[in-house]
């Protein structure tokens, strides 16, 4: 049994299922060509990996220096330490070793104090301008999936695409029922016994418009519930499981 009609129902308890988009090698007229804005992002996400290993570089050297600073003068507080006692072995003047070691334990143990600074701040520098990077990285990269995502989308066969797919996920349910933006409902009803015969025989299917979708949006309700299988959801989830695991990563080298 199947009816197509229109349905106002909010939208609840959505879940969220993976798509695989497919990319057009047609540009639509009018539109700027995916392809160049695609080289663009490619370009700067190149240039913002390189800036990134450039920080890193830097943050190195900084490091690398001031623990070189801590060794020297860690060594050269040892030599004089070494001669002061042989001085004092010597001469037999205990007060004045003990006042020349004081005032050397003194001024090396200021200027270790300011290598160890430093390498405090060089770190401190280094994983913020590490995680700048890193989020501008992803943002680009992110960026570009949408691009690529949003222009293939607006095509009717990558809208079919994805609603195929989400069918065959809910196929034996009872009822299946789809909203979706008013363009895409049309698409939908000129291929309706296509996507029929995904589900199973005994399934009540219907399909329904929605002003207040975007473009592109796909609703999927069954008695269980409802799939969001919009572009723009697939986007976040995928942009929020990424920024948390850039997090992760920079807490494990902190």
């Amino acid at each position: 049994m199947s009816s197509v009609y229109r349905y106002d129902d909010p939208l609840s308890q959505r879940k969220i299922i993976s798509i695989k988009p497919v990319i057009s090698k047609n540009t639509p007229i009018g539109q700027e060509d995916p392809v160049d804005e695609l080289s663009q992002l490619k370009a700067k996400l190149e240039q913002a990996k390189q800036q990134l290993a450039q920080v890193r570089e830097e943050a190195d050297h900084i490091l690398e220096q001031a623990r070189q600073q801590v060794a020297i003068e860690r060594e050269q507080w040892e030599k004089e330490k070494n001669h002061l006692m042989e001085n004092a072995k010597q001469t037999g003047y205990q007060e004045g070793f003990e006042l020349g070691r004081n005032e050397s334990i003194e001024k090396h143990k200021e200027l270790i104090e300011q290598a160890r600074s430093t390498i405090n701040l060089a770190k401190k520098d280094y994983h913020l301008k590490l995680e700048q990077s890193e989020e501008e990285v992803l943002q680009l990269a992110l960026k570009a999936a949408s691009k690529i995502m949003h222009h293939s989308i607006e095509e009717s066969e990558h809208f079919l695409h994805i609603v195929k797919d989400v069918l065959k996920e809910v196929k034996e349910q009872h009822s299946v029922q789809i909203t979706a933006h008013p363009e895409d409902y049309q698409v939908m009803f000129q291929h309706k016994d296509e996507l029929e015969n995904i589900v199973s025989s005994k399934t009540e299917f219907s399909i329904y418009p929605d002003h207040e979708l975007q473009r592109g949006s796909c609703i999927i309700e069954t008695p269980f519930g409802k799939i969001d299988a919009s572009l723009d959801s697939q986007l976040q989830e995928l942009r929020n499981k990424l920024f948390h695991l850039s997090r992760e990563v920079g807490h494990e080298h902190s």
